[in-house]
């Protein structure tokens, strides 16, 4: 813990001095020990920006809302589909299910969709919500899928 406590409060100072306040962790596997890790570093004064820490859809709802003085903030969920040669984990239909369930939950969804299929079976899940929801959702795409991200947005 030492050392990377001394890590990122100098990553912390020199967000500080240009200007950053605020930052978002969006790893696909947070959970509870990564937060407890932001709430220890906050806690210390290694790290005085606020930050907004995204749960990896398998640890969805373990993080509480808010904490060190609302300074930690849990984000949306992150869903982050993997491509094996002509296979997608999880597959479009289990992928759509996903969104669907943490929509349903009044969370912010977010899947990182790096290739072809990922970033079609995302805005398919999108797409498929968009009539029932109210909440912003993205897609992460990446310059190599050829998506632009912004245009998933709603």
């Amino acid at each position: 813990y030492d050392e990377l406590a001394l890590g990122v409060a100098a990553a912390d100072r020199q967000l500080i001095a240009a200007g950053v306040t605020y930052v978002e962790d969006a790893s696909a596997g947070n959970g509870r020990q990564e937060w407890d890790t932001f709430e220890r570093l906050i806690g210390t004064g290694h790290l005085k920006v606020g930050v907004s820490l995204m749960e990896g859809y398998g640890h969805a709802g373990e993080a509480p809302s808010r904490s060190a003085g609302g300074r930690l903030v849990r984000g949306g969920v992150k869903i982050a589909p993997r491509e094996l040669e002509h296979e997608m984990f999880p597959g479009p239909a289990e992928l759509s299910r996903q969104v669907g369930l943490v929509d349903r939950q009044g969370r912010q969804v977010a899947v990182h969709a790096v290739g072809r299929a990922a970033v079609e079976a995302a805005t398919a899940a999108f797409r498929g919500r968009r009539r029932r929801a109210t909440r912003r959702a993205r897609c992460a795409g990446c310059a190599t899928s050829g998506c632009r991200a912004g245009r998933h947005r709603r």
